[in-house]
């Protein structure tokens, strides 16, 4: 017997409700556009994720991962590596962070006479300034839109004052943010963006331009020590490991995460912002690995056991 058309009618708008639930995914999966650069193995060996998809790395590399299109980038010993091929650079011992601006490689490390340095393509420029000489490393390098180059990093004075300073370095000028040590570094137009802890432990460790502002957890206290912030258009965001808070977009707290979730970086990739988060471990006291985790949404990707050290994106 044919069912009339008002009897089909719950059938065809159930169908339409269940096509437009599919067209607008609550919870979409993280974008193949991702890399996710990581250590495994105890925490000794070094591999990087891209669409979920693991490559070792059987080299030594130095510092984060860049990527470029889809070139992906490390400092190494005597250069830097782009896909696993070592460039080497003039009188490079070691590179420990780059960055990729209108096709030109800029980066930073020391040459054989312990000298900080940077590269510009295979240009060699030392650094005179004598405060390098406390320099734990060259750990942030940075390419404004003026084409200025941006160093960041870490001093170490001993005794009798054994402090820690931050530095930031641009165009012949210093500056140093005392007491004070830096996790990560970036920039949005002409504004330098810092986080990382402080010895005050009534003030965060987040600088904009030199200047410290404060951040909060979901409970009002003030979020110390900030690990990783990125720039996505006009938006900031800022992680932390052990503040119980997801993400920070542009000083607001966005949703609680349980004690053993340490969120370690955002990228926003067509369009959705994807978290990456090191999940301790709740297998035995001695094992050194997390789980790895993309959050996007509410859907959550594993990519096994290991730690997170950074999160990309080539857009």
């Amino acid at each position: 017997m044919m069912k009339s058309k008002w009897q089909l009618l719950p059938l065809a708008l159930l169908m339409l409700t269940q096509a437009c639930k599919k067209d607008a995914d609550p919870d979409p999966a993280p974008p193949a556009n991702i890399w996710v650069d990581s250590r495994y193995g105890d925490n000794i060996n070094r591999q990087y994720f891209q669409g979920g998809q693991s490559t070792k790395i059987d080299y030594k590399v130095r510092g984060d991962m860049f990527v470029n299109g889809i070139d992906v980038y490390y400092g190494s010993v005597g250069g830097y590596r782009k896909n696993g091929v070592l460039v080497q650079l003039p009188d490079a011992k070691e590179i420990t962070a780059l960055c990729v601006r209108n096709g030109i490689v800029y980066a930073t490390g020391v040459n054989f006479a312990d000298d900080k340095c940077y590269w510009v393509g295979a240009q060699l420029h030392v650094l005179q300034e004598p405060e390098f000489k406390h320099a734990l490393g060259m750990s942030h390098i940075f390419v404004d839109d003026q084409g200025q180059v941006h160093l960041a990093g870490n001093l170490y004075y001993g005794e009798p004052d054994s402090r820690n300073e931050i530095f930031h370095w641009t165009n012949n000028t210093l500056t140093m943010i005392p007491y004070s040590t830096i996790l990560d570094f970036t920039m949005s137009g002409t504004d330098v963006h810092m986080v990382g802890y402080s010895a005050d432990v009534s003030l965060s460790g987040y600088w904009v331009n030199n200047i410290r502002r404060n951040l909060y957890d979901a409970e009002g206290k003030v979020a110390r020590e900030l690990d990783h912030v990125s720039v996505w258009g006009n938006d900031v965001y800022i992680t932390a490991a052990h503040e119980g808070v997801l993400y920070w977009k542009n000083g607001e707290a966005h949703d609680t995460v349980s004690s053993d979730i340490h969120p370690v970086g955002v990228v926003v990739a067509n369009g959705q912002v994807t978290v990456a988060m090191n999940r301790a471990p709740k297998h035995g006291p001695n094992n050194k690995d997390y789980f790895m985790e993309l959050r996007t949404g509410n859907h959550v990707q594993s990519l096994g056991d290991g730690v997170i050290l950074s999160v990309r994106t080539s857009n």
